[in-house]
């Protein structure tokens, strides 16, 4: 048996996915192959796009597709020889940072296991915030309140951010964000999109 394709998969946000890549195993053999396993480890980040549906879950080879285009997959089990199939995988990245798991197929051919490494890089949500120097208020008397200025808030990544709690520190007593900041009112904010923070002291 061969293995063949690439578990390299591109830097992906997190939260996000990746664009879909093959791994074939191929019966280079005279006779039948019998695929007795065929597993991830660990699971979750990678996901095979063709798993099979409960109550029998597992890893489905494509191995063809029909007359319209769309791919034939099952639970392949035995292959003749000079036949392939292929399962395609997503790679779906939960954290930040380097992620290595591993393709295991068992099967009855010389050299079983047969493994492939799958790797990838989860890369943290990032945003920046304006103006830079941040809201300067000045003097305000005791008992009033300023009027309110403006910062924006800005999602530079790849992935839906999501503004769970908005706080002050290193003395911010006297400080407060409107409820009706466009920040808070719409808090899922899509990727390179903006909102704004109404601020009072």
């Amino acid at each position: 048996a061969t293995i063949s394709g690439s578990g390299a998969f591109p830097a992906t946000n997190v939260g996000s996915s990746s664009g879909v890549q093959a791994i074939t195993i191929q019966n280079t053999g005279s006779s039948d192959l019998d695929i007795s396993s065929i597993t991830v480890t660990p699971s979750g980040t990678f996901v095979d796009t063709s798993d099979g549906p409960a109550p029998n879950p597992g890893h489905y080879c494509v191995f063809g597709s029909d007359a319209m285009g769309a791919p034939l997959s099952g639970p392949v089990r035995t292959l003749p020889a000079g036949v392939s199939c292929s399962i395609n995988f997503i790679f779906k990245p939960t954290i930040a940072g380097a992620v290595n798991h591993t393709l295991q197929f068992v099967t009855n051919a010389a050299g079983s296991p047969h493994s492939v490494a799958l790797t990838g890089t989860g890369i943290a949500p990032s945003a920046t915030y304006s103006p830079a120097g941040g809201l300067n208020f000045g003097s305000v008397p005791q008992g009033a309140t300023s009027t309110s200025q403006q910062a924006t808030f800005t999602n530079t990544s790849g992935t839906v951010l999501t503004i769970s709690s908005v706080s002050f520190s290193g003395g911010g007593a006297g400080f407060n964000v409107l409820g009706s900041s466009q920040c808070l009112m719409t808090p899922m904010l899509a990727p390179m999109s903006s909102c704004t923070f109404d601020v009072t002291a």
